[in-house]
């Protein structure tokens, strides 16, 4: 309730509902105002009211905890005056967002006086920005909630963290009692079932690791030795089944019911049987309650021997559980810091951090699915169109001097351990039995391996693909609701590798690769690729330039690869035939079945695409589109395998000319994609325009002409996703800033309900890994971010050490940072700019950026101590003064020439001295 006019001599009957209690905080100081909760008596008796140590006095709030089927809900209330800033509410952003970090579920409700039918206003914008988006809250109400003869507004808000779990809301009227309607939710509480199931898995309960070694040296290796030269797929098989024999002797797989998901570790018999124990007592006491409830025998509920004997077992249930958990978690996580694997394997099977299982089982045909998934596989192609294009490239061939180099077995060895998962192909041979004996069947494996390159023979077996749907949407219905997930041969990863490696180091010897393509290239990155787009926007910006930037969105472009057209663009690169026969042979006759909880499906053969999930298939798909800047005439362009955006910038008053030199080279890509058999998908294609506010505002009173793709126009949005970052008009972030701290506070949420049973190393690591990290990726990219934006982001990392060290949420926070030697958001911001320009000055960054800087030596001859440092364009603006290469340029001049860091220094001193020297300031 908002506004409950209570006094002090405001008569109880006026506010007293039999089988409610109210919780209430009044407006003593003037009059009206204050706010209050009604809660059932059943929810009361347990309920307590949160002190959050909020001293002003707006906007005016209560919160009040209380439980249901052990489930603790937060219930809060808040009240603005309509004569009241809107400011206020940044003033109790660190309240909301202590409590939305403790709770699972909040539901924040009252009069907001902050209308959400006008997103214009900057009242509204605030409340989104700065409490609705960073919080991770979803405004639930979506009709007027006060209409008067003038008016239409929604004031009247319910704002939650778990809107998953909302199943009703609404509004209703209460005419004659306020002319504010009523706003309510239903919201449940039901836990997922988990369905009962068989599990295949393999028991490693006998399993020694030495005794499977020595059964892989002294297998029968003869056999496949004599088989290497003859026939490929044979030998393969017959290595394969050696692997498997020894799996299945000391690793056999075992069927195990599972009925419930996995009980805690730390619940040992002791605990059940007190337990059990426990309950006897409660349900004797509520049989006796209940006879002498009708013979009115009993006055006070609770006043049975057996009520007594319950509440001494729940103490001793609850002590034991607690040590239990503390001894359990020190045991597996505390302990485990330094074993990373198992550290991060734990915090997963605890549910500390998000562990992405998905227990729903998919009941669809898992032949509709694998007819849904091959679909683009198998689109038909026009066979006039590759003649056409083979002979077009050919024309343009290099001389052919690529082949395959045959290598050692312990090139094998090396290989093998970068092997990072362990999930299984149709084979059931998991990475980790390869690892853990590759050197016991190197030399054979290897034999296999060269025989391969020789024969240009990719083995048979190693073409086929299990595939499991996973699915897009938290309920789904059908086959398109699902993605697949394409488990192949371990071994064949291995062989991708390694023909992987020797492919990319002929491309970049020879710069055939595109110079703006950044995937799958040793130095580039998607934060390199956002560099090199985000410095010529703020260029045009500080030109007072607008710049039109178009991301394209291809249809399952890798499925969409036609192999005669790879095959071709390999050989116009210098491949020689003998290599072409190997990708050849490695591309053709591959098939995947789908495997779920309804069986498998049949086998269906794949004639075009590249192996989704494999290690040579993407760095073919960037082959296959390397030549697609030749058609690029007017734009600038970026490419992140099949991320591709184009952006061209200029005045306002040219706008009509860049939008037609936009549209000339969207068609060419067009032509391009439709001869290099790619789908655009135009409906989910985008286009923003980047510009000052004063430049923005200038294009919104203009009528523009349409950005066309295939005859279709592409919207223009204020907001866009570029590679996981969000850019708006402005380039001003915010939008940014609130996904990361919406998506750091959601992990700590999840962590913060096991702070009594982590050490301060382990939270502190959670906090590194999983929640500031939101942070890692973007924070080179923003670098003109205002004192505003930047407290915001501080904040959140103050509440993130809080939680590391235990503070309560109004302690002071500079020497917890220091503590635990955390620096400040923005010197962390620093330190990884300053990283990366470290590398761009020492040609460890991509070309693009490294072309970007020369030195003062450059433009003049005298002889200064600063005349190595970097050359400073001149900058008109904040954008261009703020732009990464002006803004950390001078920064890295200033701490190279302070720290006498020099040119010889190492990136790993560099980053540790830069360290230091930043904690040293704070």
């Amino acid at each position: 309730m908002s506004e409950t006019n209570i006094k002090k001599g405001t008569p109880k009957d006026l506010f007293n509902f039999p089988g409610y209690k109210l919780f209430h905080l009044n407006r003593d100081y003037a009059k009206c105002g204050g706010v209050g909760i009604f809660l059932k008596d059943e929810y009361a008796s347990k309920a307590k009211l949160i002190n959050v140590n909020f001293n002003q006095s707006q906007p005016e709030h209560i919160f009040v905890e209380f439980e249901i089927r052990k489930v603790k809900i937060l219930v809060g209330v808040l009240y603005k005056s309509p004569k009241i800033r809107y400011g206020v509410f940044g003033d109790i952003f660190e309240t909301l967002a202590f409590l939305t970090t403790k709770y699972d579920n909040c539901v924040f409700l009252g009069d907001f006086n902050i209308n959400q039918l006008t997103p214009n206003e900057p009242d509204y914008k605030f409340l989104k920005n700065n409490i609705i988006e960073p919080l991770s809250l979803e405004q639930i109400i979506k009709e007027p909630t006060r209409i008067t003869k003038n008016t239409c507004t929604l004031i009247d808000l319910i704002l939650v963290n778990s809107p998953d779990k909302v199943k009703t809301a609404g509004c209703a009227d209460l005419p004659g009692l306020s002319d504010h309607h009523i706003v309510y939710c239903s919201y449940s509480l039901k836990k997922i079932k988990f369905p009962p199931q068989f599990v295949k898995r393999r028991d490693f309960r006998n399993f020694d690791k030495d005794k499977f070694n020595d059964e892989i040296n002294n297998a029968q290796w003869n056999t496949v030795e004599g088989l290497v030269n003859q026939n490929i797929d044979e030998a393969t098989m017959h290595f394969e089944k050696i692997y498997t024999d020894a799996i299945n002797k000391f690793a056999p797989y075992r069927e195990i019911r599972v009925t419930k998901p996995v009980t805690a570790s730390w619940l040992n018999d002791e605990i059940i049987s007190l337990m059990d124990l426990r309950d006897k007592f409660k349900l004797k006491h509520n049989q006796i309650v209940k006879i002498n409830k009708r013979i009115n025998l009993l006055e006070n509920p609770s006043d049975t021997i057996y009520y007594t004997k319950f509440k001494e077992l729940k103490n001793q249930v609850n002590h034991l559980i607690r040590n239990a958990k503390i001894a359990d978690f020190n045991n597996k996580i505390n302990q485990k810091i330094k074993d990373s694997k198992k550290f991060h394997f734990n915090l997963k099977e605890f549910n500390i951090v998000d562990s992405k299982k998905n227990f729903s089982k998919c009941h669809i045909d898992p032949n509709k699915l694998n007819d849904c998934f091959s679909k683009n596989n198998n689109a038909k192609v026009s066979e006039f169109i590759i003649k056409k294009m083979v002979k077009k490239l050919n024309k343009n061939s290099r001389r052919a001097n690529f082949k395959f180099s045959e290598v050692t077995p312990n090139e094998i060895i090396k290989t093998t351990k970068t092997l990072k998962s362990n999930a299984c192909g149709i084979d059931e041979i998991s990475a980790f039995f390869i690892k853990i004996s590759i050197s016991s069947s190197a030399h054979i494996f290897s034999k296999i391996v060269n025989a391969s390159l020789r024969s240009g023979v990719f083995p048979s077996l190693w073409k086929k693909a299990r595939i499991k749907p996973i699915p897009k949407i938290s309920e789904p219905i059908k086959a398109t609701d699902y993605r697949p997930i394409s488990l192949l041969i371990a071994f064949s990863k291995i062989l991708e590798k390694i023909v992987a490696k020797q492919m990319k180091q002929y491309l970049v010897d020879n710069n055939l690769l595109d110079k703006f393509q950044s995937a799958y290239q040793e130095k580039h990155s998607t934060t390199t690729a956002l560099i090199d787009i985000t410095d010529n926007i703020y260029k045009a910006l500080d030109n007072s330039e607008i710049t039109i930037l178009v991301l394209l969105d291809y249809s399952k472009a890798f499925d969409c690869a036609n192999h005669k057209l790879i095959l071709a663009k390999l050989k116009a690169l210098g491949f020689m035939s003998s290599a072409l026969d190997w990708i050849d042979s490695y591309l053709s006759k591959r098939s995947q079945q789908v495997v779920t909880d309804k069986g498998e499906s049949s086998w269906i053969e794949l004639l075009n695409g590249v192996p989704q999930g494999s290690i040579l298939g993407p760095l073919l798909f960037t082959i296959l589109v390397s030549d697609i800047s030749n058609d690029i005439k007017h734009c600038k362009y970026h490419l992140y395998a099949d991320d591709t955006q184009l952006y061209i910038s200029g005045k306002v008053c040219d706008i009509q000319n860049l939008i037609k030199k936009m549209n000339s080279d969207l068609k060419m890509i067009s032509e391009f994609s439709v001869n290099n058999f790619l789908k655009l998908n135009e409906g989910k294609s985008q286009y923003i325009i980047i510009g000052s506010r004063q430049n923005i505002k200038t294009l919104n009173n203009m009528q523009l002409s349409p950005i066309t793709l295939n005859g279709e126009v592409i919207e223009r949005e204020t907001t866009v996703k570029n590679l996981g970052i969000l850019f708006d008009e402005n380039l001003s972030w915010d939008a940014e800033i609130n996904k990361c701290i919406s998506k750091g506070y959601s992990k700590l949420r999840q962590a913060y309900r096991y702070k009594h049973f982590l050490s301060k190393n382990s939270k502190k690591l959670i906090v590194l890994t999983y929640v500031l990290s939101q942070f890692n990726y973007s924070s080179i990219i923003l670098q003109n971010l205002t004192k505003i934006q930047c407290d915001k982001i501080q904040k959140f990392q103050n509440n993130c050490a809080r939680f590391i060290l235990n503070l309560r949420k109004f302690d002071h926070i500079s020497e917890g940072l220091k503590e635990i030697r955390f620096l400040k958001m923005s010197k962390n911001r620093d330190l990884q700019s300053l990283v990366l320009m470290y590398k761009i000055c020492h040609n460890l960054a991509p070309s693009y950026l490294c072309e970007r800087i020369s030195y003062r030596v450059n433009h003049h001859r005298h002889n200064t101590r600063s005349k190595f440092n970097i050359h400073i364009k001149h900058s008109r603006t904040n954008f261009g003064k703020y732009s990464f290469f002006n803004h950390i340029s001078n920064k890295y001049n200033i701490l190279t020439q302070e720290l006498d860091l020099n040119n010889n220094i190492s990136l790993n001193s560099f980053k540790s001295k830069l360290k230091t020297h930043f904690l040293q300031l704070s």
